[in-house]
């Protein structure tokens, strides 16, 4: 069992995006409760989704980062986003009907609605522990279970929240209730059974391993309950907890064994399966054996593919996991439609234009709009390898920089891209023009490669001391900054040599003008130089470090990075502002058109 990847409450999301910013005016002095940045794709969102559920056969809600809550009324076939009024993290989401719902989740928030979601409000907990799950008996009596083995309960459809003792401080992970009295909690090595509306609980630990999580626990009826183990089994009782086996099920993934995430049974024999790594699994024999569906194992990154799982009925079922990802099968598993997200990394974009943009990234994948991001279409490529910048020299003639030493380029605005012979086939990561012939890339190993003549010829160049060249920024056909992990170069001969600056370091350079650069990527902090890259100095910007910067003229920029974080500045840097996110996935690439949008 892999320990690492059992903390379900800090999940890492690889999934990458492109947003856009419309600002309500275009003073640069506007403020964040102005601004409004949205998705474009996937839509409607790409952020995780920890818990899925339906209420009948057409409606159903997923809940999960950012305060994210979507909803379907079709089965699933298509999902909108509403308004949570909350931006912590919800980990469960639970109906008692199609009108009455509760999601729980980071810092002990408790949402309730009335009205199918149109509007939420926040209720008091009583607590500020993350809660994993919750899950409503009846209409009045409800439950939430999450860290140091809290409980708390309501009597009352959510008005008040008493906290009771569970009798343990290990992390519990969910909760399920055949009716007010009857309930199981499953926790970290051990599953607490009720018989009284939680006034007592009594605690199996069932032989497993002290860091074993029962990650999910659905009751079936009076005497019918599964557990499931984040490991290789689950648990059943058929006499309403007294007594409990387990069936085990092979989920290896290469060397790795595979953590289950969630078990949702419709009726004591169909159940279903799903895994961090992204396998599906089907019992119809109450999990004597179970069936294997691994199309979306390899999908992409395999970490956190799919974390919650729900059958509303025989046929219906729903995934929901990373990176927006929503999974719907209509004939009991037997084929899966993807509804959202499956998306590939993205590391670089760049606009031609107001309308006209470019994103690339895993797998060759080139993206292009010609709407403003409303649509995003996939281009033709030469290359199967990770594609890590794109810049334009005109609306006609882009270059792209890759894994491999892969360098494309179109003069027809992506109609076709066509492999150059670079000379290299160390990874390059960044890659810049003054005009069309005229450019540098750079990567790893030292290299750095030149072209005078738009791609025709290159020349590599293997710099000392040994490094990885994460960005270059040409500021004319003679000076050049290129920034590592831990130094930054200047050229001032057109790269004939470079030499060490005395600080500086990051993932990625922009310069205003010739004097006045920024670098970022390797401290919570911008470093800005007013002496084209000689020497830099810190500007504090926030606790989240940044992994791209655009500035829009010498006053207004932009800064972007990790847990989905969006910096702005109105005055060069002298003090950058959080915007309202919408995400907490990596953000790697940010470019602004103008003063409005990004």
């Amino acid at each position: 069992m892999i320990s690492k990847f059992i903390n379900l409450k800090n999940k890492y999301t690889v999934f990458r995006l492109i947003i856009i910013s419309l600002f309500l005016n275009s003073f640069p002095d506007v403020s964040i409760s102005q601004s409004t940045w949205f998705w474009q794709q996937p839509v409607p969102t790409g952020n995780f989704f920890n818990s899925v559920i339906f209420v009948n056969e057409n409606t159903g809600f997923a809940a999960g980062k950012a305060g994210t809550i979507v909803k379907t009324t079709n089965s699933g076939l298509n999902w909108y986003q509403i308004n949570s009024g909350v931006d912590d993290e919800l980990l469960s989401i639970h109906f008692v009907n199609s009108e009455s719902g509760f999601a729980s989740g980071d810092s002990g928030t408790v949402i309730r609605t009335q009205n199918g979601g149109v509007n939420w409000t926040k209720l008091l907990s009583g607590t500020t522990i993350y809660l994993h799950e919750i899950y409503f008996s009846d209409s009045n009596t409800g439950y939430a279970v999450g860290g140091n083995g809290i409980i708390i309960k309501t009597t009352n459809s959510g008005q008040n929240w008493t906290q009771i003792s569970s009798g343990t401080f290990t992390t519990l992970f969910s909760v399920s209730f055949r009716d007010a009295y009857n309930g199981l909690v499953g926790g970290r090595g051990e599953i607490l059974q009720t018989t009284n509306g939680g006034l007592n609980w009594t605690s199996k630990t069932l032989g497993v391993n002290p860091s074993t999580a029962f990650v999910s626990t659905q009751f079936i009826d009076s005497l019918n309950a599964y557990s499931l183990v984040d490991g290789t089994g689950i648990f059943k009782t058929t006499n309403g907890g007294l007594n409990w086996n387990i069936n085990l099920f092979n989920i290896q993934y290469g060397d790795n064994n595979d953590l289950a995430r969630s078990v949702s049974f419709y009726g004591v024999n169909t159940g279903f399966i799903a895994t961090d790594y992204g396998v599906i699994l089907k019992t119809t024999n109450s999990g004597l054996n179970w069936s294997h569906d691994s199309t979306f194992k390899k999908y992409d990154f395999p970490i956190n593919q799919f974390w919650s799982i729900n059958i509303s009925d025989f046929n219906n079922v729903t995934v929901a996991g990373s990176g927006g990802k929503i999974l719907r099968s209509t004939d009991a598993g037997l084929s899966w439609s993807i509804q959202n997200g499956f998306k590939k990394s993205l590391y670089s974009n760049y606009f031609t234009g107001a309308n006209t943009g470019y994103a690339v990234g895993d797998s060759g994948r080139i993206l292009k709009t010609t709407d403003g991001g409303n649509s995003w279409l996939q281009q033709i490529s030469p290359t199967r390898n990770l594609l890590k910048s794109v810049y334009f020299v005109n609306e006609n003639t882009g270059y792209v920089a890759g894994d491999t030493g892969v360098i494309l380029k179109t003069i027809n605005a992506g109609v076709n891209w066509i492999q150059q012979v670079s000379g290299s086939t160390d990874d390059l990561y960044s890659v810049h023009f003054i005009n069309e012939n005229y450019g540098m890339t750079c990567g790893k190993n030292s290299k750095v490669l030149k072209t005078t003549n738009g791609g025709i010829n290159w020349i590599v160049n293997t710099i000392t001391p040994f490094d990885y060249f994460n960005s270059i920024y040409l500021i004319d056909a003679n000076t050049g900054i290129m920034a590592t992990d831990i130094r930054t170069y200047r050229t001032t001969n057109g790269g004939v040599n470079w030499n060490v600056q005395t600080s500086g370091r990051g993932t990625e350079l922009f310069f205003t003008d010739s004097m006045t650069g920024y670098c970022v990527g390797r401290t919570s902090n911008i470093l800005k130089s007013t002496n084209g890259g000689v020497n830099w100095f810190s500007q504090t910007i926030g606790n989240n470090t940044p992994l791209s910067v655009h500035f829009i003229n010498n006053l207004n920029g932009y800064a972007v990075g990790y847990a989905g974080v969006i910096y702005k500045t109105t005055n060069g840097g002298n003090n950058w502002i959080e915007q309202t996110r919408i995400s907490s996935n990596l953000l790697n690439s940010v470019y602004f058109v103008d003063q409005n949008t990004g």
